[in-house]
């Protein structure tokens, strides 16, 4: 049994099953990144709320409040990751370059897209701030994508590069314009590029996966000094990731235009396969170089990834070690000792001991929560019923009772 809504909609109860799989997620991007050097931290998970909305595009309505009334103060429950570690940054008494992990609780109300989905969630986002050069970038896709690997049931296709500076070098907020207006992207451009340079940046635009040496050669065709710019930065990301990753899973989408309220220039996204099939990005990411700023007006350089461990958490297939119960029908402390006995014999398995009238037993063999649990019945007259899912495993523990 992994969850169940609560009274609550979009809030869930979460159970075993998803409290392990979610603790293994974290654990993975917790090795493969302190590999490039990331520490693990926790923000807080309530913040300043008019401070918190005014560093976000994020209408005041997807936010949830907390009042602290003896205070006659508001705050905002955490629903970004990014936002809150970029805050705790702002915050430092010295800036020095650092490289964190964090897995959080994240809240957002915003239209359910999905059947299944949670308002309240859980998120890994690894960051760094103070570090200009685009190698941490490639070492956050990297930890990333070979921490995405090690997860039975899944498979990580590739990776895409983005940069929606590529437009907003010609206007600000021009990729928003695209993003959000019913405007064709030669209307958009003409004002700016030459038609040769339309032509191009047209045809990347109406692709969704662009090959990293199609790129290459099409950029060499761009007139334009500053989009040429901006899509050689790409191209300097790419250097770097690839002395990591192979070349053909990596990927330049140009319509990509999703977080333009949120990254600065370079974004970037994973994606994974589902065993049932389904491709879509499960990790995203991207420079976030003036989020510090919002909080203290000092730059500071950012750059973040952030991967739906919750949604992952539903996918990857996960072995969790065998669970042992012994069933008592009545416990006094002469069998809870001789139960303890039994338990330390299985110190090398999850034995636990539970007290539950024989009459009712089928209940827990039914029940969900105990689906993966094995059973050792002690009768009131001292005689044992064994229940496994296994025989090799019965077998197993029943000579090292008998030993």
């Amino acid at each position: 049994m992994n969850n169940r809504e609560s009274k609550l909609t979009g809030f869930y109860d979460v159970f075993e099953e998803e409290v392990e799989k979610i603790n293994h997620i974290h654990n993975v991007f917790v090795e493969e990144s302190e590999k490039f050097g990331f520490q693990q931290m926790k923000t807080a998970m309530v913040e300043h709320r008019k401070k918190y909305l005014d560093a976000t595009d994020v209408h005041y309505t997807k936010i949830f409040e907390v009042h602290r009334v003896k205070e006659e103060s508001v705050y905002a429950l955490q629903s970004d990751l990014a936002l809150s570690m970029s805050r705790c940054i702002a915050n430092l008494p010295q800036q020095i370059p650092v490289k964190w992990i964090q897995e959080g609780v994240l809240f957002r109300d915003r239209i359910p897209t999905y059947k299944g989905y949670r308002r309240q969630f859980n998120q890994v986002l690894l960051g760094a701030w103070g570090i200009e050069s685009a190698y941490v970038d490639a070492e956050i896709i990297v930890a990333t994508w070979r921490g995405l690997q090690r997860f039975k049931g899944i498979k990580v296709e590739f990776v895409q590069l983005s940069n929606k500076n590529i437009f907003d070098v010609l206007e600000k907020d021009l990729s928003k314009k695209l993003r959000f207006e019913d405007i064709s992207i030669e209307e958009i451009l003409g004002k700016y590029l030459c038609n040769n340079d339309i032509e191009i940046i047209k045809y990347l635009y109406e692709k969704d996966k662009i090959n990293m040496e199609l790129l290459i050669s099409l950029i060499l065709k761009i007139s334009n000094k500053l989009v040429k710019q901006e899509f050689i930065k790409v191209l300097d990301l790419y250097e770097y990731v690839k002395n990591f990753l192979p070349a053909d899973c990596i990927y330049f989408s140009l319509s990509n235009l999703y977080g333009t309220g949120h990254y600065s220039s370079l974004n970037y996204k994973i994606f994974i396969r589902t065993k049932s099939g389904d491709i879509f990005d499960i990790a995203d990411g991207g420079r976030i170089d003036d989020m510090v700023s919002k909080f203290n007006k000092v730059n500071v350089l950012g750059v973040c990834m952030g991967i739906g461990t919750t949604v992952l958490s539903q996918e990857i297939e996960y072995e969790i070690e065998d669970r042992i119960m012994i069933l008592v029908e009545k416990i006094d402390v002469k069998i809870y000792k001789n139960c303890l006995e039994l338990a330390n014999k299985l110190s090398g398995y999850h034995c636990s001991v539970f007290e539950f009238p024989y009459k009712k037993i089928k209940k827990f063999f039914k029940h969900e929560l105990y689906s993966r649990h094995n059973y050792i019945i002690v009768r009131l007259d001292g005689s044992m019923e064994y229940r496994f899912s296994s025989v090799a495993l019965k077998n197993k523990i029943k000579s090292i009772l008998d030993s």
